[in-house]
């Protein structure tokens, strides 16, 4: 019983912050994360990293062909939310791209100059063979590896999409470089409350107004304002940041 409450407490599954000793918690854990420090309670960097990498079919919850059928309304919003700043005209970056599904969401509306970075190379597969029109670059490896390899400014905007909550709180520096690579902006679409063995809470204001970044707007994405996203993404918050001015 005691097991279950302490679990409560420091797990929290919802997408929208929970109220009373759960919220405690919630707020603890993103302070923790932030901050980079692994409490016992949540899974190894190397855990994370094998988990996402050797995700195939039949093998998890999270297999590459339910991420290249998800509903796509998703990236409407994206679309929507971080214009006028970011336009068609734009080069993007995308952080954990998986299967494809948000890049052919862009590239239905209009975007060509696409990029991303994918830890597991069966994503990638899956992307080729169920969106052959899309030819973006892509980088395979963990982001803690690949986005420093990229040069400083290489794209005008670098966004993520439920992937930063699987970021381990060792890897605090990947949101530096995301702010490094960025040309002009860096867009999230996050869950900042939920905490699981995989999923870290963080207040994604923090975080990139701590790399120098300005916060443009943001938005909690609500069932009765965007019903089409579905319960998937209810609960996250989109949030578009200019990076700070460089050299």
């Amino acid at each position: 019983m005691m097991r279950r409450l302490a679990a409560r407490a420091i797990y929290n599954p919802d997408l929208f912050p929970p109220r009373g000793p759960r919220r405690l918690g919630m707020l603890g854990n993103q302070r923790l994360f932030e901050r980079g420090i692994t409490p016992p309670w949540v899974w190894s960097a190397t855990k994370c990293q094998e988990y996402w990498a050797t995700a195939t079919e039949g093998t998890t919850n999270n297999e590459p062909s339910s991420y290249a059928t998800k509903n796509r309304a998703i990236v409407g919003v994206l679309k929507d939310f971080w214009q006028p700043e970011v336009t068609p005209e734009s080069s993007v970056l995308e952080v954990g791209c998986n299967a494809g599904a948000n890049l052919k969401g862009l590239h239905d509306h209009g975007y060509r100059d696409l990029a991303a970075l994918e830890i597991n190379p069966s994503a990638i597969d899956e992307m080729r063979r169920g969106f052959p029109e899309l030819d973006p670059t892509v980088t395979i490896g963990p982001v803690e590896q690949t986005l420093p390899t990229l040069a400083d400014d290489s794209v005008d905007v670098v966004f993520s999409m439920a992937v930063l909550l699987h970021i381990h709180p060792s890897s605090v520096q990947v949101f530096q470089e995301m702010v490094r690579v960025a040309r002009r902006y860096v867009c999230v679409i996050e869950a900042e409350s939920s905490t699981l063995p995989y999923i870290f809470a963080r207040n994604y204001q923090r975080i990139f107004e701590q790399a120098a970044c300005t916060q443009l707007r943001s938005k909690v994405l609500t069932e009765a304002e965007f019903p089409a996203v579905g319960r998937d993404y209810w609960g996250y918050t989109a949030r578009l940041f200019s990076v700070p001015a460089k050299g």
